[in-house]
């Protein structure tokens, strides 16, 4: 797996987390502040793997 493919996969969960309802998170016992951090922490790893597409192949950035 590449840095453009796993950078997809890293944003699927961003997108499942943002769309997940509050309410069920709760009812899985999942508090809003850790969906919170997560969403944090797998942005920060999206941004170095644009950064990695960036660098490596220039011509695949606007693919993103």
């Amino acid at each position: 797996m590449d840095a453009f493919e796993f950078h997809n996969k890293v944003q699927a969960v961003m997108d499942a987390i943002e769309s997940l309802p509050i309410g069920q998170a709760l009812a899985w016992e999942i508090e809003p502040a850790e969906l919170g951090s997560a969403h944090l922490e797998l942005s920060r790893i999206k941004r170095r793997l644009e950064n990695e597409i960036r660098l490596t192949n220039p011509s695949l950035e606007g693919r993103q």
